[in-house]
């Protein structure tokens, strides 16, 4: 599976809130698809450039385009998976599904 790469700066993050509005447009893309248990988008660390990565499945890339969510602006590359210390990018709890 190949994973879609986001980076988003310390100003998209701290200063326009970017990467929360970005999320909430997830989370509502998913709902909207009816739930499907294969979407996935995960965050780890950034470095100097960027504050943070997200890592979005093939399946999460597709729902995201269907439903029109701005989210190929972050996109700057692609990863076979994310690191292992990624987590959950999207506040998903189990009560959700």
């Amino acid at each position: 599976m190949t994973w879609s790469v986001l980076a988003f700066t310390f100003d998209d993050v701290m200063g326009a809130g970017h990467d929360r509005r970005l999320a909430d447009d997830c989370v509502k893309a998913w709902r909207a698809a009816g739930r499907p248990t294969d979407f996935d988008i995960r965050k780890a660390p950034g470095n100097r450039t960027h504050m943070i990565y997200w890592y979005v499945s093939e399946a999460a890339s597709c729902v995201l385009d269907v439903h029109h969510a701005y989210w190929r602006r972050f996109q700057i590359g692609f990863a076979h998976s994310p690191p292992a210390e990624a987590t959950s990018a999207l506040e998903i709890n189990e009560s959700s599904r």
